[in-house]
């Protein structure tokens, strides 16, 4: 697994202000729970479903700068952004992705070390990359800025959305904490759920329900008793 360590510098139930892992670093504990490292982007509550931030849409299918043409081996690449700021840490830990482009470059991603910033947001900016480009990047490519996934998790507020994890605590804005992935946990509910039946997530904030529509995907099961509408239960999340 990609990520996955063996010791660790934050506590399972602590938050921090400060970057101890990679985005999406992988958490296994004895027990077989499974936590990713994630950054909150809104105050979170304990038992309560988070998913991640969507895309910037002027940050996805942009050209790469006519300047920032980049050769094999190059592990820097000068973006142009379609007309909306890039901040600090926005896509440390996150992916370029070829959108669109030459046979040999579409369908590729590199992971990002670092990025420069834009207050304007209709600059082109420096993207450094934890990976050599393996195919010439020329002008007419198409490329994305794709946050990572632990990036900006925040409550869930819909079913279509990407499932992050549910906390065991409650998380500061802005601070780091481990998002539960996997295993035994504590979920609000926001329906009359039967025993051992799947579950998803719903229009009600960081809450899930019976599995109907799969549009996010069933995230596990309830098990122990059948859960409460309103009330926190327990749930197996297999996600």
């Amino acid at each position: 697994m990609g990520g996955l360590l063996t010791s660790f510098q934050q506590g399972i139930h602590d938050q921090s202000s400060t970057k101890k892992h990679r985005l999406g670093t992988i958490r296994i504990e004895d027990d077989g729970r499974i936590f990713r490292y994630a950054k909150a982007g809104g105050t979170l509550l304990a038992g309560q479903m988070t998913t991640a931030a969507p895309g910037i849409t002027n940050h996805i299918k942009q050209t790469v700068a006519a300047a920032g043409a980049a050769a094999v081996g190059d592990k820097q690449v000068n973006f142009t952004l379609g007309g909306t700021v890039c901040t600090a840490s926005q896509y440390d830990d996150g992916w370029l992705q070829v959108y669109d482009g030459a046979a040999g470059t579409v369908g590729t991603q590199y992971r990002i070390s670092s990025h420069g910033v834009s207050a304007a947001g209709s600059e082109a900016i420096s993207v450094s990359l934890r990976e050599p480009i393996r195919v010439a990047i020329i002008s007419t490519d198409t490329w994305s800025l794709i946050p990572n996934p632990w990036s900006v998790v925040i409550q869930s507020a819909a079913a279509a959305e990407m499932f992050a994890g549910v906390p065991s605590i409650a998380v500061t804005s802005g601070y780091y904490f481990w998002d539960q992935m996997h295993g035994e946990a504590v979920a609000l509910n926001k329906s009359v759920t039967a025993l051992g039946t799947c579950i998803e997530l719903c229009s009600t904030a960081g809450a899930f329900i019976t599995a109907g529509d799969f549009l996010g995907g069933v995230l596990g099961q309830t098990y122990g008793y059948a859960a409460a509408d309103g009330k926190y239960c327990p749930i197996f999340l297999t996600a």
